[in-house]
Order: structure tokens, then sequence, then C-alpha cells
């Protein structure tokens, strides 16, 4: 299947602990009556880095701490 390729793209941008955009683009000139029956034409992956506040871990210890799971 096409959507092979892009799958794999999205679990190795996850792992790396990425946020993910899929961007596409609509090919129909005008809104069709139901939002399926829009045609798109996928155009790529953006991946955003989230990184951890400075105050994470200190949160994490206090969370366990009181006995949070």
């Amino acid at each position: 299947a096409q959507s092979a390729p892009i799958e794999n793209e999205i679990l190795s941008m996850a792992l790396r602990g990425l946020r993910i955009i899929a961007v596409a683009r609509a090919l129909t000139p005008s809104l069709p009556g139901n939002q399926h029956d829009l045609n798109f034409e996928f155009l790529g992956l953006v991946g955003l880095e989230d990184p951890l506040r400075a105050d994470a871990r200190q949160a994490v210890e206090e969370c366990q701490q009181a006995g949070i799971k």
C-alpha cells in the first residue's frame, strides 16, 4: 500500500519524541456537500519537538512520592 512508507516515517518520528502533523492540500475546486468527498494530495509531514520543561523531573518525582502512578 502507498501509505506504508508514510506510516513508517510517522512511527520513526514518534519514536524520536516528535509531535507530527500531516500536510495536504485539497484538490476539490469547491466544497462538496460531505467533507468525506474531499480529495486531498499528501504533501508531507512536519515534526515538532516539544522539549521537556526544566521542572518535569521534579514534578514526576513529586507525583511518585504522592503515590500517583
